[in-house]
């Protein structure tokens, strides 16, 4: 059932068991001549190709996130520093 095209997603999504077929029967025989009643992908190969179309946006994010890190550790440093010379005097 989870290679099924849902009629239900949303509601599927929630509980399962309420899961229905847009074509239960096509489904359960996957027929090449009724291929938008099942998912003819893979979860493993939908998910490789999500992520090679949208690569640019992904790396984009993380080296967004790597200087947001790289900055916190320069304040926390600066900042540490800081209170070592306040307590010097």
């Amino acid at each position: 059932m989870s290679c099924c095209v849902l009629r239900n997603k949303g509601e599927a999504e929630e509980d399962p068991k309420k899961a229905m077929a847009v074509n239960l029967l096509a489904c359960q025989m996957l027929n090449d001549t009724t291929p938008l009643s099942y998912h003819s992908k893979g979860c493993e190969e939908q998910l490789l190709s999500y992520a090679q179309t949208h690569a640019i946006i992904l790396i984009g994010v993380g080296i967004g996130i790597a200087c947001l890190m790289i900055f916190g550790i320069i304040f926390a440093i600066c900042l540490c520093r800081e209170v070592d010379m306040e307590d010097k005097y």
